[in-house]
């Protein structure tokens, strides 16, 4: 302004805006990204006043341009920090044709190098308000069986927890049973410092832990010391319908062992091949500072909300099951191959193209069907 003028009305207009996340210029509507937390790390508080930094170029009277930085003038404009939207804890189980196991099966990670793959624990928040901070969270998994006989601690049959890399630093506590010693561990400690370099999802297995072969899991949890700051992030996380879906834990079943824990009994689906019994894992999740409102009535907090069907689960079906051929997709070398119940055989060059070991069947291919002799 130059001297003599007056302020009788203020109006702030656009005609290009830098965005301060890819640095393109586009007319519209003023949408500044602003951080979670100060520079420092601390967390921001509802009320709290933002500056707002800008870069401004108008002409004066005279049409000389003039400039105005707050890089270099003190008036910002500001922002006021709103109150966060509480996020939602969800699981949900594995999406797309659901395997079938039994117990006593040794080759299942042969079919997908990640399976049984029971589910996925993780936040659902706004896209532009989501909860950001946790003071000490912790998750617990806890398991339970359905229609199977002799089971001792389902929770036992998990073989291993996937990561993603927002989970660095985070602790696995965890108590395990020794089936061939008889020696207990609890509560021990692993701290997750190393992450897949790839930004894949990070494997922490019992030879992760520097667990025996025959020791297995009793008790299972996740916990964070201090704050823990929740971010977007494109490459891991899932954004549709303005909700963000904040990927955290996958788990891992086992299909290999058919005695139980301590009493060595038979496990197994009993009934014909139809029946299907079920191991169910659920997730639980409390932290020092709960949305407001929030009452654990249980002592490892709230339970995860299932998004879809019946939650994160393995399916079994009984040893031994029997099936029928009812078409012609499946094509061999024609060796002749015997099978005994209980027990697995396999020809060379055969293949089994309507993966007929899974639940459901689809995908055929006419190229796929050609006669065969199964002797």
């Amino acid at each position: 302004m130059e001297d003599g003028d007056r302020v009788s009305e203020v109006k702030i207009e656009w005609s290009a805006l830098t965005n301060s996340s890819d640095g393109g210029k586009a007319p519209g509507t003023f949408n500044y990204a602003v951080a979670r937390t100060h520079a420092d790390g601390t967390p921001l508080v509802k009320d709290e006043l933002i500056q707002i930094g800008y870069h401004v170029e108008h002409p004066k009277k005279d049409s000389a341009p003039y400039t105005y930085d707050t890089d270099t003038d003190t008036d910002y404009l500001y922002v006021k920090v709103g109150e966060e939207k509480c996020n939602e804890f969800m699981e949900q189980g594995y999406i797309g044709t659901k395997d079938v196991y039994f117990f006593g099966q040794k080759d299942e990670a042969k079919f997908w190098y990640d399976e049984p793959n029971a589910g996925a624990i993780y936040f659902k928040g706004d896209e532009t308000n989501y909860g950001s901070t946790y003071t000490n969270p912790v998750i617990t998994i806890k398991a339970r069986a359905n229609n199977i006989a002799g089971i001792e601690e389902p929770i036992s049959y998990i073989k291993a927890i996937t990561l993603s890399k927002r989970m660095k630093g985070w602790k696995v506590v965890y108590s395990t049973y020794n089936k061939s010693t008889g020696v207990t561990k609890n509560d021990q400690e692993y701290t997750v410092a190393n992450m897949d370099p790839s930004g894949s999802d990070t494997v922490i297995s019992k030879e992760t832990l520097g667990l025996d072969e025959n020791e297995y899991f009793t008790s299972l949890q996740l916990k964070y010391d201090g704050v823990f700051h929740l971010e977007y992030d494109s490459d891991i996380d899932y954004l549709y319908n303005h909700q963000i879906e904040f990927r955290m834990v996958r788990i891992l079943g086992d299909a290999s062992r058919n005695k139980s824990l301590y009493h060595n009994q038979d496990v197994k689906v009993n009934g014909p091949e139809t029946n299907r019994g079920q191991i169910y894992f659920d997730g639980y999740f409390k932290c020092d500072d709960p949305c407001s409102g929030t009452v654990y009535t249980d002592p490892n907090g709230i339970e995860s909300k299932v998004r879809y069907g019946d939650g994160m689960a393995l399916r079994y079906k009984p040893q031994g099951e029997r099936w029928a051929l009812k078409s012609i997709d499946f094509k061999s070398d024609d060796r002749t191959v015997v099978a005994y119940q209980g027990g697995i055989a396999a020809a060379e060059a055969s293949k089994d193209t309507t993966h007929m070991f899974r639940e459901n069947l689809e995908y055929l291919t006419e190229a796929s069907k050609q006669n065969a002799k199964i002797c």
